[in-house]
């Protein structure tokens, strides 16, 4: 069986960018403004202090579980937006959260 090079190339490629979409190991919150989407920071603090403060550290924008831990991408996201629900931004406010500091 013969592997091209090209072939080679983009096996490689396609293992990176599936190994980079999976890493669910840090997660922040974030609010869809008129703007867009926008980071918040705070929300991600308080969230990570208050739900994972024993499993996970604040790094000023991101909540990162600690080794040996998971935190649920949807726990965390339920939490963002439970945050921001009670602290003023009503459900005309789109709320949500992300991995690695990104709105994804």
């Amino acid at each position: 069986m013969e592997v091209t090079l090209k072939a080679l190339a983009l096996g490689l490629f396609l293992a990176q960018a599936a190994h980079g979409s999976k890493d669910h190991s840090s997660h922040n919150c974030c609010l869809n403004t008129p703007e867009g989407w926008i980071p918040r920071n705070d929300w991600t603090k308080a969230v990570c202090a208050m739900r994972w403060g024993s499993v996970a550290t604040f790094d000023g924008v991101k909540c990162i579980q600690k080794p040996g831990n998971v935190i649920s991408g949807d726990d965390f996201y339920t939490a963002c937006k439970l945050y921001g629900a009670t602290n003023g931004y009503g459900p005309e406010w789109e709320k949500g959260a992300g991995y690695r500091g990104t709105y994804s």
